[in-house]
């Protein structure tokens, strides 16, 4: 009897992770560069618009307010690829985004329009009120965006696991396009600040819609092609993992508004309001190709083996991206892009400028946090993130308190981006130790077993159960 025997593959024939990981990966870290950039379009709009510093001073702090209200929207996007795991996706998901984003809208109006917003901008925000009132008219302009955000988190979370991630980069590429043509036609009206927030509504209703039009029958097909023996699933799963995610992402903007208002004790707060607001969407550019590592080990990883290469890929990734800004903090591209792409004032250049540099930092910080956030989802270990996540506030409420005290002359910008990555730097460190203590325990990649047989606190989605059971005798044939 003659006996085969397979050979294995040769390793030069096997693809690398890289390979494997970069074509999902790369249009989602295009999107979030295209989705930070809005931030310093906008800053050129403002900067060439009357009273730029004024102007610049209102509609940061404004977003910043508006971030944090948000932010339970900003956590359906994840929420939705977790709970998209071979199984139905339920249709109370959209519904609790409708919810979310009507709620985040009334909070946005309050702080608009009654007197709850007049004691927050007295007592923790301290400006001048000419910037108090224009960022009050920004928040009133601005209360519809969080329901668009929660609307495009499900549908981009729908796109994301559904693997088609260059739409997600088509439908950010337009709504770019549209916030420029915007911006350059609404700053006719006088405020820069007001014609940013136009641009900004406008150019998330059309991403919304795109990638709606995508998603709504990507879901049906998958309602429609759900397997036997896979649940839906329930509401209480939306709830037990997106309210820790909801908790989380609240109190991660929280550090925008308690910069600022540490800020505003400065001798000088307009203009170091006005140079975070210069500073803040540098950083986020600067971290935007990181975060999308979170979706990327939310669906890709499927053993311990393909999560080491995923964090090969983001130190590489990581390393690449820190040494381009650091060549773009350097003095002469520095000044270019400060006086003549931004078209600062010299005081508001000379603020910014020391700040560049320590933004190098940020790759690092948020590749790690991105991917331990994702471990954590994945191991259902909610209660660390809600224990861990209120730190870093505590955190820059001691060193911003410290140094507002002992150097009442320090430089703004610097104090800000301080502030905002040492906050990252808590994160990282405490998000990186639970997740992986929970990889030691064997909480993210499990042996196949059941799923009513898992822990509670212990994540597998339905995919991944399916891709590392045992062949069936029909899977086998």
């Amino acid at each position: 009897m003659r006996v085969t025997i397979a050979t294995p593959t040769p390793a030069a024939a096997r693809p690398s992770p890289g390979s494997r990981i970069l074509p999902f990966y790369a249009p989602l870290a295009l999107n979030a560069v295209l989705v930070t950039l809005v931030g310093p379009i906008v800053n050129i709009v403002i900067g060439r618009a009357s009273q730029p510093q004024l102007n610049l001073a209102a509609f940061w702090i404004a977003f910043s307010i508006l971030l944090l209200a948000q932010s339970a929207c900003q956590a359906l996007q994840p929420v939705t690829v977790a709970l998209l795991g071979g199984r139905e996706l339920p249709g109370a998901i959209a519904v609790a985004a409708l919810v979310t984003g009507l709620a985040s809208a009334a909070a946005v109006l309050i702080v608009a329009r009654t007197a709850a917003g007049e004691l927050i901008f007295q007592r923790w925000l301290p400006v001048s009120p000419a910037a108090s009132d224009l960022a009050r008219a920004v928040l009133a302009l601005l209360a519809p965006l969080p329901v668009l955000v929660g609307l495009r988190g499900v549908a981009a979370g729908v796109v994301v696991a559904a693997r088609r991630t260059r739409l997600l980069a088509f439908a950010t590429v337009a709504r770019l396009v549209a916030v420029c043509a915007v911006a350059v036609l609404a700053r006719r009206s006088g405020s820069g600040a007001l014609a940013a927030a136009v641009a900004l509504l406008i150019g998330l209703a059309l991403e919304t819609g795109l990638l709606a039009s995508v998603a709504v029958p990507e879901w049906r097909a998958r309602t429609r092609g759900v397997r036997a023996g896979k649940p839906p699933a329930a509401t209480g799963d939306i709830l037990r993992l997106g309210a820790p995610l909801a908790v989380t992402a609240a109190l991660w903007t929280l550090t925008r508004p308690v910069a600022s208002a540490i800020l505003g004790r400065l001798p000088n707060p307009d203009l170091a309001l006005a140079s975070f607001g210069v500073v803040l969407p540098i950083v986020f550019v600067t971290g935007a190709p990181l975060w999308a590592l979170l979706d990327v080990t939310l669906v890709l990883p499927r053993s311990r083996h393909e999560l080491r290469g995923i964090l090969r890929f983001a130190a590489c990734a990581s390393l690449v991206l820190a040494t381009g800004i650091g060549v773009l903090a350097l003095p002469p591209l520095r000044g270019l892009a400060l006086h003549r792409g931004l078209n600062l004032a010299p005081p508001l250049a000379h603020a910014v400028a020391p700040a560049l540099i320590v933004i190098t930092l940020e790759p690092w910080l948020i590749s790690t946090r991105a991917i331990a956030q994702a471990l954590l989802m994945r191991a259902r270990c909610g209660r660390s993130l809600l224990l861990l996540s209120p730190v870093k506030i505590l955190v820059m409420i001691a060193l911003g308190s410290t140094v507002v005290t002992l150097l009442p002359g320090a430089n703004g910008a610097l104090l800000a981006v301080g502030l905002v990555l040492g906050a990252d730097l808590t994160d990282a460190v405490l998000y990186g130790l639970a997740a992986w203590r929970a990889h030691a325990r064997g909480l993210v990649f499990r042996d196949p077993r059941p799923a009513t047989l898992l822990a509670p606190n212990a994540i597998v989605p339905a995919r991944v159960i399916g891709d590392l059971a045992p062949p069936t005798a029909s899977r086998a044939a």
